[in-house]
């Protein structure tokens, strides 16, 4: 995915106001239905096949990216690559998963744009990657006491990377 900036269309702009104020807690019944009603047609845009109502627990859409990312394991600096991210966290693609409760800073740096962003994170799962692929190798993290900074860059890569893929699928369906 090439990471330029787009022209947000009405739909995104609508869908990523409502998603800054759901992570602040602050949507009503009426806004929350319809945030959840865009989630569904972004989703669907992305090629993201729907998760059955009773299973629906994300709270934001995963948007496929790859970007480097770069973490220390316990015996090396990796480098690999971030595959999908979430308000919550990310996806990285690696043969090496770290244990499952591991806790560690990853650095993701979109030069693009220039943004700079190493949260802390913590391993939840294994080779469960994009659109919960079993042979996908790598590890989901979560995001893991963020500072209102950190919340705010990785606020700001995420809208961008939507932003990029929604506009790249939009441009190959012309």
């Amino acid at each position: 995915m090439k990471l330029r900036p787009v022209k947000q269309s009405l739909m995104l702009r609508e869908f990523l106001a409502l998603d800054a104020r759901a992570e602040e807690g602050g949507l009503s019944v009426t806004e929350l239905e319809r945030w959840g009603e865009l989630k569904r047609l972004i989703e669907a845009r992305l090629g993201i096949a729907p998760a059955p109502p009773a299973c629906e627990r994300r709270r934001s859409v995963r948007v496929p990216l790859s970007l480097n990312v770069r973490f220390q394991t316990q015996s090396e600096l990796a480098s690999s690559l971030l595959r999908n991210l979430s308000r919550g966290g990310f996806f990285i693609e690696t043969k090496e998963p770290l244990p499952i409760g591991s806790i560690f800073r990853a650095r993701i740096v979109v030069e693009e744009w220039g943004l700079r962003v190493e949260p802390t994170v913590k391993v939840v799962s294994h080779c469960v990657g994009p659109e919960l692929a079993i042979d996908a190798q790598g590890m989901g993290v979560a995001f893991h006491q963020l500072t209102q900074n950190e919340r705010n860059t990785i606020r700001a890569i995420y809208d961008l990377c939507l932003g990029v893929a929604l506009e790249t699928l939009a441009s190959e369906s012309r």
